[in-house]
């Protein structure tokens, strides 16, 4: 097995928050600090980092759960080799 095919390593950090999605409860790396966003208007955009096999069908509109506040998914971008992909949020 390769160093790359176990993930467990990068799920072990502060960030480390547990996710609700489609009733299963996942360890996702999660920047609350969020992205500004900058189209004329005030927000932000939230990046939940994840396993790429947690989140297999994930698509936008969908909604994610994380201490308690609802997310919609409005990005699915994969990184690198795929075996993460960054979902970006906007908060509920």
């Amino acid at each position: 097995m390769a160093f790359t095919d176990d993930l467990s390593t990068f799920f072990q950090n502060p960030f480390v928050k547990t996710a609700i999605y489609q009733g299963r409860e996942i360890a996702v790396l999660f920047n609350r600090e969020g992205i500004p966003v900058e189209l004329g208007i005030e927000g932000r955009d939230f990046v939940l980092e994840v396993k790429t096999s947690d989140f297999l069908n994930v698509r936008h509109h969908e909604q994610i759960t994380i201490d308690g506040q609802n997310y919609e998914v409005i990005g699915v971008n994969p990184v690198d080799d795929g075996l993460l992909t960054e979902l970006t949020l906007k908060e509920l």
